[in-house]
Protein backbone atom coordinates (compact mmCIF):
# COMPACT_ATOMS: atom_id res chain seq x y z
CA UNK A 1 0.00 0.00 0.00
CA UNK A 2 1.37 3.36 -0.97
CA UNK A 3 1.26 5.84 1.89
CA UNK A 4 1.50 8.82 -0.44
CA UNK A 5 -1.88 10.23 -1.48
CA UNK A 6 -2.55 9.24 -5.11
CA UNK A 7 -2.20 12.16 -7.51
CA UNK A 8 -5.46 11.77 -9.44
CA UNK A 9 -8.10 13.96 -10.99
CA UNK A 10 -11.32 13.23 -9.01
CA UNK A 11 -13.30 13.36 -12.27
CA UNK A 12 -10.73 11.26 -14.14
CA UNK A 13 -11.15 7.65 -15.21
CA UNK A 14 -8.46 5.08 -14.45
CA UNK A 15 -8.00 1.53 -15.68
CA UNK A 16 -7.62 -1.45 -13.35
CA UNK A 17 -3.86 -1.40 -13.94
CA UNK A 18 -3.55 2.35 -13.30
CA UNK A 19 -5.68 2.10 -10.15
CA UNK A 20 -3.69 -0.80 -8.81
CA UNK A 21 -0.41 1.07 -9.37
CA UNK A 22 -1.75 4.31 -7.85
CA UNK A 23 -2.75 2.43 -4.69
CA UNK A 24 0.38 0.25 -4.71
CA UNK A 25 -1.58 -3.01 -4.51
CA UNK A 26 -1.94 -6.30 -6.37
CA UNK A 27 -4.87 -7.01 -8.70
CA UNK A 28 -6.17 -9.61 -6.22
CA UNK A 29 -6.16 -7.00 -3.44
CA UNK A 30 -8.13 -4.60 -5.63
CA UNK A 31 -10.75 -7.32 -6.22
CA UNK A 32 -10.91 -8.03 -2.48
CA UNK A 33 -11.33 -4.34 -1.67
CA UNK A 34 -14.17 -4.16 -4.18
CA UNK A 35 -15.92 -7.06 -2.43
CA UNK A 36 -15.51 -5.27 0.92
CA UNK A 37 -16.92 -2.05 -0.53
CA UNK A 38 -13.74 0.04 -0.23
CA UNK A 39 -13.80 0.93 -3.93
CA UNK A 40 -16.47 0.80 -6.64
CA UNK A 41 -15.82 -0.22 -10.24
CA UNK A 42 -17.63 1.54 -13.09
CA UNK A 43 -18.06 0.53 -16.72
CA UNK A 44 -17.84 2.52 -19.95
CA UNK A 45 -21.22 2.50 -21.68
CA UNK A 46 -19.69 1.38 -24.98
CA UNK A 47 -17.64 -1.80 -24.73
CA UNK A 48 -18.24 -2.31 -20.99
CA UNK A 49 -14.57 -1.72 -20.15
CA UNK A 50 -14.16 -1.28 -16.40
CA UNK A 51 -12.68 1.84 -14.85
CA UNK A 52 -12.37 3.55 -11.49
CA UNK A 53 -12.93 7.26 -10.95
CA UNK A 54 -10.31 9.39 -9.27
CA UNK A 55 -12.88 10.14 -6.57
CA UNK A 56 -13.29 6.41 -5.82
CA UNK A 57 -9.51 5.98 -5.68
CA UNK A 58 -9.22 8.84 -3.19
CA UNK A 59 -12.13 7.53 -1.07
CA UNK A 60 -10.48 4.11 -0.98
CA UNK A 61 -7.08 5.57 -0.10
CA UNK A 62 -8.67 7.56 2.76
CA UNK A 63 -10.26 4.36 4.15
CA UNK A 64 -7.06 2.35 4.17
CA UNK A 65 -4.42 5.03 4.83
Amino acid sequence: ITMEKPNVNPAGRYSIEQTRKLLGIARSTLKEWEKRGYIKRNYHKAGLRPFYTGLEILKCWNMIA
